[in-house]
């Protein structure tokens, strides 16, 4: 019988003074007042008060409204796959993956603008950004492997400057899927495979050599659309492609060397075969951007005289 009584006296505990079972405080439904930093609401946790920057500290999908609340914001970020949101000057709202230097927390006090649609909460100010964090996001990714073939991952590349990463355009298709376009590949004997733009798929007997890798975030062009035709799959992104390739095939030689009439080698190391970067099914665009880190890019642009002429890095929003 003690055990019995244990249990009934720690029930009879639990209970309030009025008969009511205590419960734990619930956490506020949203935002209001002035967030503390580090402060956590249904999976969104505050990081701060930043400045913005020419470029914009979140780059990611933006829009503004005079309903503008923290909430809708971060169901908008949500919804196309991005972990941060961002409000400011009240009105305004911008998501991203990280933040872009040289952005950064130093002035709380200043995200003191109401959201046009809640006088209870507060959207950022003048040039300074509230951001949130989604501590429980779980965006689409590009898969390991695919079922039921030998094709694995290899990484996400940016295109290089000059030519692409893998010579044939395949197929481009708004219902495109990795295994979709690994089939592609397989079925016209290439030993990799890529997709790009959401729906292009690429293959080839090698991948370019100079690729560089776009897994860091901060990269200027990233793996971040969805397959037109599998939402939770990363399908590459603008002038970034995800590679496959085929285990059961070995990669021929280096798409670059190739033979002359008389069946001497010809090295096109230094040749490119296309001038200009050409955005399939979107148009070419007037400059050639290449693949660097941060948010800077190389522009290429042809010179009066007709020559390609190397300019600078610069800032160039993609």
């Amino acid at each position: 019988m003690a055990p019995l009584l244990s249990t009934l006296a720690l029930f009879l505990v639990s209970f309030s003074t009025n008969g009511v079972l205590a419960q734990a405080p619930k956490p506020p439904a949203s935002f209001t007042g002035f967030p503390t930093v580090g402060a956590v609401v249904k999976d969104w946790k505050y990081m701060g008060c930043s400045t913005e920057v020419p470029g914009r500290a979140l780059t990611g999908l933006s829009y503004s409204d005079d309903s503008m609340t923290i909430d809708s914001c971060q169901a908008f970020c949500t919804k196309n796959n991005f972990p941060l949101a961002g409000v400011e000057y009240g009105r305004e709202c911008y998501c991203g993956k990280y933040l872009a230097p040289p952005a950064g927390y130093i002035y709380q006090k200043d995200c003191n603008m109401p959201c046009k649609g809640s006088k209870d909460q507060y959207c950022g100010g003048s040039s300074r950004v509230s951001i949130f964090n989604n501590t429980n996001f779980k965006g689409p990714q590009p898969p390991k492997t695919v079922p039921g073939t030998q094709w694995a991952y290899v990484s996400c590349f940016m295109e290089p400057l000059y030519g692409r990463a893998l010579t044939t355009l395949v197929k481009a298709d708004d219902k495109m899927t990795v295994p979709m376009c690994t089939a592609a590949c397989k079925g016209t004997g290439f030993a990799f495979a890529g997709l790009e733009y959401g729906r292009e798929c690429w293959c080839g007997a090698n991948k370019s050599n100079d690729l560089e890798d776009a897994s860091d975030p901060q990269c200027a062009m990233q793996c971040d659309m969805p397959c037109g035709g599998d939402a939770n799959t990363i399908c590459g992104g603008r002038g970034a492609i995800g590679i496959y390739k085929d285990g059961s095939k070995k990669a021929k030689k280096a798409r670059h060397e190739d033979h002359d009439s008389s069946g001497g080698k010809r090295d096109h190391s230094g040749e490119h075969d296309h001038d200009d970067y050409h955005d399939y099914g979107h148009g070419p665009v007037n400059v050639n951007i290449g693949a660097r880190k941060g948010r800077f890019v190389k522009v290429v642009r042809r010179s009066s005289d007709g020559q390609r002429q190397v300019e600078r890095e610069e800032r160039v929003s993609l």
